[in-house]
């Protein structure tokens, strides 16, 4: 299907959708269905896999859930939301928030989250309110969160619009998330209550075509724009409720070699914060910034980190992770080409690609599983996952050692 007819159907499924009626087939739960984004399960034994429903042939997009011992889908397990989902999270026993997940969703313009029943054999996902039950194991009520902050500070607007990146961050001893915008380009800031509940905090306009995100453990939140050559820092801060609010934004230019207005993908920052990661398309290229010592000051008086160098990728980039699959724990950069169907490891310290891994047509996302030193690319042409042996001591690693369809 051609992706004008998407945007076509895209209009006419979000119509239908405010008359309580969706179009396609209901999801079954099993396989996978143009996937965007993944989560492994603290045990390591499940992988979520959230289906973006690209070509709208179900009624919705879904959440499958894969057993990794067994290598079968639990369809009992799934739930279902608006199509068009983004990144996805899973809370971490350190937010105190319990089993949650949270899922980005662009068709309805909200921050989604689940409740993660592990009590039984398999894990069970679920995101209705007894009272507000929808078909199809369809997220509801107060699990598909839709306002956020106006200029005033005055919950009473719908979330900006185009949902995508997804980064979790501490608001001074409490937990809560970020979520960043395409469409309206702003950076919505939410605290996640004791239940888990997400609630929005505050919001500001960074950059329209907003899709990169990190949060530095300054505290500051770096961004970028697929529309701007231009890297953004702007401040956070906790309040006196604890629970935090954001500060001034500053930029700082980019080098352009084709003005092509397709400029930053993804972002990323090694654990320590030393290197900032950035993934560009004027020309395809991964950008290494030194930000060890905090910020250097530049001439406008902002305070940003330098661009230490810049290393040529493949053609059409779409995203990079950072993981610790390195010898020792140490960490590698894992850039996944889109147009070229593979995925580049490049080694942060020594500023090169140090291997480089075939895998299915469109590789888009890939998630890492630290118990069983497994990376999982998301391959969003082929509906398959490529799992990769990220072992330092197994004979084959970086290698792809096996895929589920």
């Amino acid at each position: 299907m051609s992706r004008a007819l998407v945007l076509v159907f895209l209009l006419a499924v979000t119509t239908a959708a405010c008359d309580g009626e969706y179009l396609g087939e209901p999801p079954d739960f099993v396989g996978i269905h143009y996937p965007i984004s993944a989560a492994v399960d603290s045990d390591g034994k499940h992988l979520y896999i959230a289906n973006s429903n690209y070509n709208l042939a179900y009624k919705s997009a879904f959440i499958s859930v894969l057993d990794l011992d067994s290598g079968d889908y639990l369809p009992a397990s799934g739930v279902s939301m608006g199509s068009f989902p983004g990144s996805m999270l899973l809370s971490q026993p350190s937010w105190g928030v319990g089993d949650r997940g949270y899922l980005a969703v662009r068709e309805d313009n909200s921050l989604t989250w689940f409740d993660v029943d592990r009590s039984g054999a398999a894990p069970v996902l679920a995101c209705q309110d007894p009272d507000e039950v929808l078909p199809d194991r369809r997220c509801s009520g107060r699990y598909v969160v839709s306002e956020g902050y106006d200029a005033t500070n005055e919950v009473s607007k719908e979330l900006g619009s185009d949902p995508f990146s997804i980064q979790p961050l501490r608001l001074g001893d409490k937990p809560g998330l970020l979520v960043g915008t395409v469409g309206s380009g702003t950076v919505e800031l939410f605290s996640l209550e004791a239940d888990g509940q997400p609630v929005a905090r505050d919001r500001a306009y960074v950059a329209q075509g907003l899709s990169g995100m990190v949060v530095h453990p300054s505290g500051a939140v770096f961004a970028c724009s697929r529309y701007s050559a231009r890297l953004y820092k702007l401040g956070l801060e906790a309040d006196t409720e604890g629970y935090g609010h954001f500060q001034t934004l500053q930029s700082q230019a980019l080098p352009v070699a084709v003005a092509n207005n397709d400029y930053c993908r993804s972002l990323a920052l090694t654990a320590d914060g030393s290197r900032l990661l950035l993934l560009y398309r004027s020309p395809d290229s991964l950008m290494v910034f030194d930000s060890s010592t905090a910020w250097t000051p530049a001439r406008d008086g902002f305070a940003l980190p330098v661009l230490g160098a810049t290393i040529p990728l493949g053609r059409y980039p779409s995203t990079l992770a950072i993981f610790p699959s390195g010898e020792g724990g140490r960490e590698l950069v894992y850039v996944l080409n889109y147009g070229e169907h593979s995925v580049l490891v490049v080694d942060p310290e020594a500023m090169a690609v140090v291997a480089q891994v075939e895998v299915a047509k469109a590789p888009f996302s890939m998630v890492y599983n630290p118990l069983r030193k497994e990376g999982y690319v998301l391959n969003f042409e082929t509906d398959s996952v490529s799992v990769l042996d990220l072992d330092p001591a197994s004979a084959t690693y970086h290698t792809v050692k096996g895929e589920w369809k």
